[in-house]
């Protein structure tokens, strides 16, 4: 509860004193340059978040760009590609056209379900 009393004092104060500066022009903005420099840089604040956020999720999105997504999702998906061609260069071969050879690869792989279904029950 007292915390809040000076924060709600300090901040009147600060409105106070900028329109004292700025709004009635009463009073000359004094001019103190470390000051004015280190609120003309945020207190630095932009320079700390850089140092400790910015620049090593940089680092950390570069490292992950190069060692997993190159490698194992890019070299996955080529992988995949690869083995998706191979399966559709084997499936040609073993096409016929025959509709017969159609049916007994049909009836086999159902003969060979009705088995697994038998035995496991």
């Amino acid at each position: 509860m007292v915390s809040s009393f000076f924060s709600v004092l300090f901040g009147l104060g600060g409105i106070a004193a900028a329109w004292a500066f700025y709004g009635a022009k009463r009073a000359p903005v004094p001019s103190v340059p470390r000051v004015q420099r280190a609120l003309e840089r945020k207190l630095w604040f932009d320079d700390l978040y850089d140092a400790v956020f910015y620049r090593p999720a940089v680092w950390l999105a570069r490292a992950l760009l190069r060692w997993v997504e190159r490698l194992l999702i890019a070299g996955s998906i080529t992988e995949v590609g690869l083995g998706t061609r191979q399966a559709g260069r084997l499936a040609a071969r073993v096409q016929t056209g025959l509709v017969r050879a159609y049916a007994l690869a049909l009836a086999g792989g159902l003969a060979v379900l009705v088995v697994v279904f038998i035995s496991v029950r």
